[in-house]
């Protein structure tokens, strides 16, 4: 990390670091971060912050966005990079959070030129350089440990259009780095 980055990091974690407090509720309520040593606690806790610091989150479809929620969905967007570097969510900008699961309608030609229209009902999408969008019912019912998480599904993707289409393969570091 540069001068500046480094600078810049720490400038936003003097201004956004979540409190300590609100941070250890949040954890206590998501069991998939239990396991966690102290010092990855403290590292999830900065980049959560910086990830709640540099995404603008939005409320669509009447949802009311509460910091609990917006702490909730960055603790567990982290997770995945807790390991990686601090811009690993770069190259977007925005969350957009509906309150339950949205439509998105669908249109698809197939080979031989016939247009099938369909809405489909999701609970989280990832655009390539775009949003990503959660419903907050998804979000809150992730972290349980039960198998299901909107949160690390959508911002998996989001870590695999890194290099390109979500293909599978996000980029990875070599050994030597």
């Amino acid at each position: 990390m540069n001068g500046f980055a480094r600078w810049r990091r720490n400038r936003t974690l003097q201004r956004h670091l979540i409190a300590e407090a609100d941070f250890d509720q949040a954890v206590a309520g998501l069991p998939i971060l239990h396991g966690l040593t102290f010092e990855e606690r403290r590292h999830l806790r900065e980049q959560a912050s910086l990830l709640l610091a540099d995404k603008s989150i939005t409320a669509a479809g009447g949802a009311e966005v509460e910091p609990a929620i917006c702490l909730a969905l960055a603790l567990q967007a982290c997770l995945l990079t807790l390991h990686l570097d601090d811009d690993s969510y770069r190259g977007w900008d925005e969350i957009i959070l509906y309150p339950d699961a949205f439509l998105r309608p669908q249109e698809i030609t197939d080979d031989a030129g016939v247009v099938h229209v369909s809405r489909d009902i999701l609970a989280g999408e990832s655009w390539h350089g775009g949003p990503l969008v959660l419903s907050i019912a998804d979000v809150l019912a992730g972290g349980q440990a039960d198998g299901f998480n909107v949160v690390l599904h959508e911002f998996a993707h989001k870590l695999d259009m890194l290099n390109g289409d979500a293909n599978g393969f996000p980029p990875l570091a070599s050994r030597h780095e």
